[in-house]
């Protein structure tokens, strides 16, 4: 199995409103868990209802850095591929900026999306034509004018260049440089030795159950 990673950006530099979004993305999913005595009958072992407290918990807490002055990066530990393009699509509804996702998948898929106001706006994959086709992907080629303009028309030719990288950690590499943001990066390796401590120390952690 290779590495998987996911991370979220916005390009912000008003981290108490990103903070109060994440509140409401809290709350709102709060009154809304299911309780599995009042669907199914069921009567579960203390045990095992302080396992799905426990499991329940970590969504709800956040590692947030402000790696430029204009973006604010989001860890947590259960983003993955496809939660991570679900959460950066809702959280995009609370907040009036640009969110990027970025999952990378057992070093086969980079797959990077920008979404604003609920809706997404571009996306791009990177990976082989024959991991597409193993994992029955379609074809999602990003909009060169809208990355231009989010990351800057002096590194138009460096994202055309890019966009054309079929290896997902090569194209991990040059995107993370163009950017000038972290994105070799997820919650489980902040406090870890995968990172170093400068960069652990960039991430602030906030537990949104307390």
């Amino acid at each position: 199995m290779g590495t998987k990673l996911s991370n979220i950006h916005i390009y912000s530099r008003d981290i108490n409103e990103l903070i109060n979004s994440l509140k409401e993305i809290v709350s709102a999913r709060n009154k809304t868990s299911p309780n599995l005595h009042a669907l199914f009958g069921l009567e579960l072992p203390p045990e095992f209802e302080e396992i799905l407290k426990e499991s329940s918990k970590s969504k709800n807490i956040f590692y947030l850095g402000q790696m430029r002055d204009e973006w604010i990066s989001i860890l947590n530990e259960d983003f993955g591929w496809g939660e991570t393009e679900a959460f950066g699509e809702e959280i995009s509804n609370h907040i009036n900026s640009p969110v990027l996702t970025v999952s990378y998948f057992d070093e086969d898929v980079l797959d990077l999306n920008i979404y604003m106001n609920g809706q997404l706006v571009t996306g791009h994959l990177s990976c082989t034509v024959g991991t597409k086709e193993g994992y029955g992907l379609e074809d999602k080629y990003g909009d060169i004018s809208v990355l231009s303009e989010l990351f800057g028309n002096q590194y138009t030719n460096d994202i055309l260049n890019f966009l054309e990288i079929k290896n997902s950690g090569d194209a991990l590499n040059e995107f993370e440089r163009i950017i000038n943001i972290p994105l070799w990066i997820k919650a489980d390796w902040i406090k870890s030795n995968y990172i170093d401590k400068e960069m652990q120390d960039k991430y602030v952690k906030y537990d949104f159950n307390k």
